[in-house]
C-alpha cells in the first residue's frame, strides 16, 4: 500500500481508512481518517485494511448507506491469496465476501501473483465472486530461470558454488553491487548470512535487525535505507517462522 499511495497521491484524491494496522503503512503526507470522514469527501480511491471494513459495525452501516451504494464503482482486493492464507491469523480477510453482499452489482477484482488453480477456486468462493473472468499472464521472464546442482555435505560445500560469485562481487563493488535476492528457509538464510559474513570479513555490512515491535521504524527508516544502498539481502521462507 505504501508504494501505491506514494504514486497515486500525485495525481488523484485518495483516502486511507484509519485502524490499528496503520502503523504498517504510515505515510508522512497522506493522513488516515475515519471511514465516515472519507465518505463525506468521497475520494477517487479508498485504501483500507479488511478489519476497518468488515469487522466494524459502524463501517458496515456506512457502506450500506445510499451514498456508498451509488458511488462505489469497483472493489479491488490486492494480494488476494491472503484471503485464504491469513484467514486464521487475521479473520477479517476471510470475511471480505461480505462486501459482495453489500455491493451485489459492483465488480470485484482479486489480484495475486501466487495463486495455484486450487487457490484461485478458494479465493473466488471466499470473496463471493460469481463466474468471474480469470485473466492470466505468462510468468516466464528471460532473467529468471531454474537450475539444479549437486550440493556438498558441509555448509561451506553447499553454499560455495552458489554464493562465491556474489561474495566476490560484493567484495569488489561494495555498495555498488547490483540488488540481489537469496530466498530460502530460515536455516538456509542463516547459513548464507554466516558464510557471506565470514568471507567478507571486515568488509561486511550488517544492516540493523527488526522485530514486530519495531515495524513502523523498519518501514519508515530501515527499509528505505536498505533499498537505496543496493546491497545484497537474504530473504527467508515465512513458513519457517512461528508466532507466539
Amino acid at each position: 500500500m505504501r508504494d501505491q499511495v506514494s504514486k497515486l497521491k500525485e495525481s488523484i484524491t485518495i483516502g486511507i481508512v484509519n485502524n490499528k494496522y496503520d502503523t504498517c503503512d504510515s505515510h508522512e503526507t497522506v493522513a488516515s481518517y475515519d471511514l465516515k470522514e472519507i465518505i463525506s469527501i468521497m475520494p477517487r480511491i479508498i485504501f483500507a485494511h479488511p478489519e476497518s471494513l468488515v469487522s466494524d459495525k459502524r463501517a458496515l452501516k456506512l457502506l450500506k448507506a445510499k451514498k456508498c451504494q451509488t458511488c462505489v464503482s469497483a472493489i479491488v482486493v490486492d494480494e488476494a491469496h491472503l484471503v485464504i492464507d491469513w484467514e486464521k491469523f487475521r479473520p477479517a480477510y476471510g470475511k471480505l465476501g461480505i462486501l459482495a453482499n453489500i455491493f451485489p452489482h459492483t465488480p470485484i477484482v482479486a489480484m495475486t501473483a501466487t495463486a495455484t488453480y486450487d487457490m484461485q477456486c478458494k479465493i473466488i468462493e471466499s470473496l463471493g465472486m460469481n463466474c468471474p473472468q480469470i485473466v492470466k499472464t505468462n510468468p516466464d521472464r528471460p532473467n529468471i530461470y531454474f537450475s539444479c546442482k549437486k550440493r556438498g555435505n558441509s555448509a561451506e560445500e553447499k553454499l560455495a558454488p552458489i554464493l562465491d560469485n556474489l561474495v566476490a562481487e560484493l567484495d569488489s563493488l561494495g555498495l555498488n553491487t547490483p540488488f540481489t535476492l537469496v530466498y530460502g528457509t530460515l536455516e538456509v538464510v542463516s547459513e548464507c548470512f554466516l558464510y557471506v559474513s565470514s568471507k567478507l570479513g571486515k568488509n561486511s555490512i550488517i544492516l540493523l535487525g527488526h522485530s514486530a515491535f519495531l515495524l513502523t521504524d523498519f518501514l519508515t527508516n530501515i527499509m528505505p535505507m536498505f533499498l537505496n544502498i543496493k546491497d545484497m539481502t537474504l530473504w527467508m521462507d515465512s513458513y519457517q517462522v512461528t508466532l507466539s
